[in-house]
C-alpha cells in the first residue's frame, strides 16, 4: 500500500488519471488495518475527493481541489498514518524498552 501510493505522489509527471494506482493503496491501507474513526474519515475523504467527486459535479470544487492539490495532500496524510500506525505496532511488539542508538 505504502508503495503504490509513494510512486505516485512523489511522481512529478503524475497525472490525474494515475491516482487510481494510488487509491489502490488507500484501500489495501484501509482494509488491512484495524479500523478506527480517524482512518475510517481519511479513507473516505479520500477516496470522495480523488474519484468520485470529479466527474463534473461541481466546477467550483474542481478547481478548488487543482488549485490546493487536495489529491496530493490527502493522499500524503495516509501515507503518514501508514508510517505512524506501524512506528507504534513496532514500538507496542518490542520486549526491550530501551531505545536504539544509531551511530
Amino acid at each position: 500500500a505504502f508503495l503504490l501510493i509513494w510512486v505516485i505522489v512523489f511522481n512529478r509527471a503524475s497525472e490525474s488519471a494515475t491516482y487510481i494506482i494510488a487509491m489502490a493503496g488507500c484501500s489495501i491501507w484501509y482494509l488491512s488495518r484495524p479500523k478506527n474513526k480517524i482512518s475510517t474519515i481519511l479513507f473516505w475523504t479520500t477516496i470522495l475527493v480523488s474519484t468520485l467527486i470529479p466527474t463534473d459535479i461541481s466546477k467550483a470544487f474542481d478547481q478548488f481541489r487543482y488549485q490546493y492539490f487536495l489529491k496530493c495532500v490527502l493522499s500524503l496524510l495516509v501515507l503518514a498514518d501508514i508510517m505512524i500506525y506501524t512506528v507504534v505496532s513496532i514500538a507496542k511488539t518490542r520486549k526491550d524498552p530501551k531505545p536504539v542508538v544509531l551511530l
